[in-house]
């Protein structure tokens, strides 16, 4: 048997390939955290992280050569299964969407950048059904606040404000932003979306923002406390109760994250 080693174009083909694949390997390790400031690891992510690779993909199907038909054909097939799976989140605007909107640095400022073209029909389409659960799910909560909370003159004049500008109800107010043109939040190293809506002045949009932003982008999480659990149910534990297991495996998350702190000396 001859000697097996790589010729310079296979080092050619692994550097390309490396450099192709580098983009989803950096946005896994960005969307497997815990969100825990609000980003890397967040749900409103993951609908940019999708417009992000598939715009990878569409630079490299016009770069590739089909003169090189192993690497167009791998790149052209990736495109397709990344428009397959993002085509499918058109059918969940009430998440994908609606979380990205629900981030203060996007707004609709995202969807007028980026849903463009063929796409653009799709904003109202978002709108309206991103309306239609804030109408049927949220919008009782302005109600039960003003209710519950007198607003300060500065409130009530802020209120009047965006009320005038967009002419529209608390749903429009937030979406077209404080110019009436939907122009997002500006983004900071910190910025921290739900840190924002604790004290945003949208009282039905902030508790739909906690429930919408609050989800994870992915399962890496999930899966970890599965694994966490299975460690913990050992042959001399196997007799462990549900709510046990439960109570357990939340006091070392919340240990983990910092909410809580191990007592020193007690009996």
């Amino acid at each position: 048997m001859g000697a097996s080693f790589l010729l310079q174009e296979d080092w050619d083909v692994l550097k390309w390939l490396a450099a192709s694949l580098e983009p989803f390997w950096a946005q896994t390790l960005h969307l497997q955290g815990n969100a825990r400031y609000g980003h890397h690891g967040a749900i409103w992510e993951a609908l940019p992280t999708m417009e992000y690779l598939l715009e990878h993909l569409e630079e490299l199907r016009a770069k590739t050569p089909e003169s090189e038909p192993r690497l167009w054909e791998s790149v052209n097939n990736a495109w397709k299964k990344m428009k397959k799976y993002y085509a499918l989140t058109d059918k969940s605007h009430q998440i994908y969407a609606a979380a990205t909107l629900l981030n203060p640095t996007e707004r609709m400022s995202f969807f007028r950048l980026k849903w463009v073209d063929e796409l653009e029909s799709w904003q109202q389409v978002m709108e309206d059904t991103c309306r239609e659960v804030w109408q049927l799910d949220y919008s009782q909560f302005a109600r039960k606040e003003e209710q519950q909370k007198k607003l300060s003159d500065y409130e009530e004049w802020r209120r009047r404000a965006r009320k005038k500008l967009t002419g529209g109800d608390e749903f429009t107010q937030y979406i077209m932003g404080i110019d009436g043109e939907g122009t997002a939040t500006e983004l900071t190293d910190n910025f921290n979306p739900i840190a924002w809506w604790s004290t945003a002045t949208y009282p039905s949009m902030r508790q739909w923002a906690f429930d919408t932003l609050s989800c994870p982008a992915t399962s890496c999480e999930c899966e970890r406390a599965f694994s966490s659990t299975k460690k913990l149910i050992t042959p001399e534990r196997n007799k462990l109760q549900d709510d046990t297991i439960e109570a357990l495996e939340c006091l070392k998350a919340w240990f983990d994250r910092g909410l809580i702190e191990r007592e020193e000396n007690v009996q």
